[in-house]
């Protein structure tokens, strides 16, 4: 029996031996993973913030390129066409009298003011450019 309590001893110091070699191996797996961890966070941190850039300079680019143009087409249309609808219901207005929510004006000559803004807006494109510069802005 000497002979197998020594193997017994033997074998638990070698199992101690195993076991403190492991906790040591876990404690060093587990602070890798922490940093790891970590490392991999600020990289999707990073990514995120490159990803937020290149979405608003995609955006302005697509603001400069397409809505802005578009804009200053519909003020120039607007005003050619408002002009058109102005002359076009001369006789019902006063030629000499510029036409004000105010009021010196009939309430017939703001209605038929408010009907050609109106006209001349939705001839020019006005609200597909509001729409779409909403939609813009929902991006």
């Amino acid at each position: 029996m000497n002979e197998v309590g020594k193997i017994f001893e033997a074998s638990q110091q070698i199992t101690s031996v195993f076991s403190n070699v492991a906790t040591i191996m876990g404690v060093i797996l587990i602070v890798i993973a922490v940093i790891e961890f970590k490392n991999n966070r600020k990289k999707v941190f990073r990514e995120g913030e490159q990803l937020l850039v290149q979405n608003s300079i995609n955006v302005l680019k697509t603001f400069n390129e397409s809505i802005l143009p578009q804009i200053e087409e519909v003020k120039k249309t607007y005003t050619s066409n408002f002009k058109l609808i102005r002359k076009t219901n001369e006789n019902k207005i006063d030629s000499g009298q510029r036409l004000e929510m105010s009021p010196n004006i009939s309430k017939n000559q703001q209605t038929l003011e408010k009907k050609m803004i109106w006209l001349a807006k939705n001839k020019s494109g006005y609200g597909h450019s509001l729409t779409r510069l909403n939609a813009f802005q929902s991006i």
